[in-house]
């Protein structure tokens, strides 16, 4: 599921949806990384939302962390499931392989006609389980060299303000946390976001040693 193909979805129904600000920032995040133009339906009339100055390219895949949170994004507007097919509200996929949207639910083992947001979410923290696991003593990619290098600037144990810390979004924070080199505080006004980044001492060992080999 990448969010440009759920807005297609959207786009097809015939009763109108109610649609958070929040959710249309992340269908216009998602259709730019793709290259895409988001299309929704807001109150009966079909809305197009270009990002500005966004060139158009090949559709990319975005990560099953960055699938899961645009789902749990969806969770939050039942007024939604009105114009959904199954128990859950979800949107059913099109059985087809190499159709996002199907090939997320079938990971998951995940069924939008017979299943509803309770299975939807254990799904998804096993999975999660499964990704945290999968993730120490694989090799650190170049956003989190990156992230570890700025943080150490800081020094471990250190509230750092997410803003101060670039290239470092969910995907790459999650990586770090799942290797225990970073913990995070929450953000005071959204629940799902984080606020703070701190090094912790296993990462900041995991940066010397960084320096070390370059060295």
């Amino acid at each position: 599921m990448l969010l440009w193909q759920w807005a297609c979805h959207i786009a097809t129904m015939s009763k109108p949806i109610a649609i958070t600000q929040r959710q249309i920032t992340a269908i216009c995040k998602g259709a730019a990384r793709a290259g895409f133009v988001a299309e929704i339906i807001i109150n009966g009339v079909v809305v197009r939302l270009v990002p500005e100055g966004q060139p158009t390219k090949p559709a990319g895949r975005a990560s099953d962390y960055e699938l899961d949170a645009e789902l749990e994004s969806w969770d939050g507007d039942r007024n939604r499931s009105k114009s959904a097919t199954g128990p859950g509200g979800y949107p059913s996929g099109s059985g087809r392989k190499g159709d996002p949207l199907q090939d997320y639910y079938d990971r998951l083992g995940f069924d939008p006609l017979t299943m509803g947001q309770r299975e939807m979410m254990e799904l998804q923290k096993a999975a999660e389980e499964k990704w945290k696991a999968s993730i120490p003593g694989t090799p650190l990619g170049k956003r989190e060299r990156n992230a570890l290098k700025q943080l150490s600037s800081y020094g471990p144990n250190i509230a750092v303000h997410w803003s101060k810390i670039k290239n470092c979004g969910d995907d790459t924070a999650e990586r770090l946390k799942a290797r225990g080199f970073l913990e995070t505080t929450a953000h005071p006004k959204h629940a799902n976001s984080f606020e703070s980044l701190i090094l912790t001492d296993a990462g900041h060992k995991a940066f010397r040693a960084l320096q070390a080999e370059q060295s």
